[in-house]
Parts: structure tokens; sequence; C-alpha cells
């Protein structure tokens, strides 16, 4: 395999540069027939290299699949979903002045929630499904076991979870095909396995931090929509809570550029811990709902002490800006 190269100052696309054929044999293979092991993926995660892989055998989920996945002797299992407001994005800022808000907190910006999750009968989030998101948030260890577990079996993924040491979460993300999730990071490693529909991911490299979240902006207080759910089919909100949790890991402003992965069904993408990044599900004709599965690991890079609502500590900033962004040619 040749060496990995620095990654571009133009930021090229990576599904055009890191692509990985994991073929359904015990060996994995690079574009260019390269064995790669099982070894060589912590070692993305070690260089912080995101990497589509392919050929991991992913299953095919019809919605009479998951219909019967989630029905037992008492009916179909509850299910915990965000309600969609019509932008159908997950997250964005407000001013506080529009809330009605407590605090001792000078220039104080909220990250609106679209909503606070609730519990649905799995055949009636299917049939709103246009209104509601399963948006993971652990849900996968939750109450979408029945279908993380599904997935899991499914997949060649033990000798992976070996040598990430892990997972420690597990992520069902189920919704129409019109989502989007705003430019934020997580302090975990992620691996995204795309099962129905195609998703976008829009990223840029962790040392943006200074400029999407300057040492000056103000702080982000989480704040959530109150959501009335008694007619699945017409919600109606209104602003709620704001809470006392500063948020650091999303991005103060919206950025066009960066650079663009498209994942279509069968597809994995190996993203690093603090690589921002911005999801959409995107419109196509092959199902008319966007299926998602992720396992989270603990990164290299990350300590205990940091989360993704922690300001990045020194240490870790430091790393982060002597760290050289591979791709794989």
């Amino acid at each position: 395999m040749e060496e990995p190269t620095m990654w571009p100052s133009s930021l090229r696309s990576i599904a055009e540069r890191s692509t990985l054929i994991w073929e359904t044999s015990p060996n994995m293979f690079g574009s260019h027939g390269e064995r790669i092991s099982p070894s060589q993926l912590s070692n993305f995660s070690k260089t912080s290299t995101p990497v589509v892989i392919e050929g991991l055998g992913l299953p095919h989920l019809e919605q009479i699949t998951l219909l019967q996945l989630g029905q037992n002797e008492q009916g179909y299992k509850g299910v915990s979903v965000a309600p969609l407001q019509d932008n159908k994005t997950d997250k964005w800022l407000e001013p506080l002045r529009a809330w009605d808000a407590n605090t001792t907190l000078e220039n104080v910006h909220v990250l609106a929630v679209a909503g606070k999750r609730s519990a649905l009968p799995l055949d009636q989030f299917i049939e709103n499904i246009d209104h509601f998101y399963a948006d993971g948030a652990g849900n996968g260890s939750a109450s979408w076991s029945f279908l993380a577990d599904y997935i899991s079996q499914r997949c060649d993924l033990p000798r992976i979870d070996y040598k990430l040491d892990g997972p420690i979460e597990k992520h069902i993300w189920l919704g129409p095909c019109a989502t989007r999730s705003r430019l934020h990071y997580d302090a975990v490693d992620t691996l995204f396995c795309q099962l129905e529909g195609r998703k976008r991911f829009k990223m840029l490299p962790p040392d943006e931090l200074t400029s999407l979240v300057p040492e000056d902006s103000p702080p982000l207080l989480k704040a959530y929509y109150d959501c009335d759910v008694t007619d699945p089919s017409c919600l109606k909100f209104s602003r709620g809570e704001v809470s006392r949790e500063i948020v650091w890991n999303y991005s103060r402003f919206d950025r066009e550029d960066g650079c663009t992965v498209e994942l279509k069904p069968g597809d994995c993408f190996f993203l690093p811990a603090y690589w921002w990044h911005q999801v959409d599900a995107l419109p196509h004709e092959e199902s008319p709902w966007c299926l998602s599965y992720s396992q989270v690991y603990r990164s290299p890079f990350v300590r205990c002490k940091e989360t993704a609502t922690s300001r990045p500590s020194d240490e870790l900033r430091l790393v982060n800006s002597r760290s050289s962004w591979h791709v794989y040619d």
C-alpha cells in the first residue's frame, strides 16, 4: 500500500481517495487490491483518518421485516423518537430573547432542539415517519435494541470491535429522506453503516475548532421545543425549557465549504473523533425512508474527562493542532 498523503488543502472528496473494500472473505482489500487487515482499521483511529468501507454485507431491511422485528405478543414495541418540525433539521441557533429563560449568563444564544423525544408504538412511528426521527443518542442499546441487535449480528463487525475496543454504544438513525443534522463534532470514533437510502456527510477537520467556535463566542444553552403528539400526523410545537447545559460541540456558523462523502446502501464510514460533520438524508427513489446504524468507540485522542459537551482541553487541542490528517490513495 502506498504511504498515506497529507490531507489536501483543497479538501478534495475523500470518497474519491479513501475507499476501501471489505470483501465477504476474511480479508479486507484496498481499492488497488492490497490486503488491509483489521489492525489497520485501528490505525485509522490512531491517525484520525476518515475512511469509506464497502462490502461489509449489510442487511437489506424491508418495512415488513422491521415491523416483524418490532412485534411481540403484546403488540408493537414502543420506540423512542424525536418529533420533526417542517424544516426537518434536528438543531439550530436562536437568540435567547425568543425564549422565556431565567439565566444569569450574558450574551447567550440557544441551540434549539426540534423537540423532546417521545415514545410511540413502532407501527405508529412507521405510519407517520415524515414527522418523527429515531435520532441515535444510544437508542440502539435501549428501545431500538431489537433492531440494533438484528443488524449487528448480520454484519462482519466482531474483528473491528476487537481492534477498536468496543463498541461503547449503538445507535439507530431512521427517518424521512430529508433530515439534516447540524454541523458538530463527537468525542468518539464512529463506524457509520448505511442500510436504506443515502446520506451525505459534509466534513471539516478538527483544527477548524477555533473558526467554528471562536474563543469569544457566546455560550450555547440547549433549549427544547415542546410538542403535542396527540395526533402524530399533525404535530404542534411551542418553545419550552432552556436547560442549564452549555454546549460546545456545535458550530456557531453555517459553512458551505468542506469535504463531502455520499453513502449509498451497503457503505460504511469510519469517522474519527472531533471531525466536524453535517449529515443530510438525501431524497431518493429506492426507499421512502433513510436507515442507518452506527457504533461508537473511545478514541485514542480522547480521555475520560473529554465529552462532546465540554470545551476541549488545552492538551487535546494541542494534539489536534499538531496531528497530520491523512487519507489513503
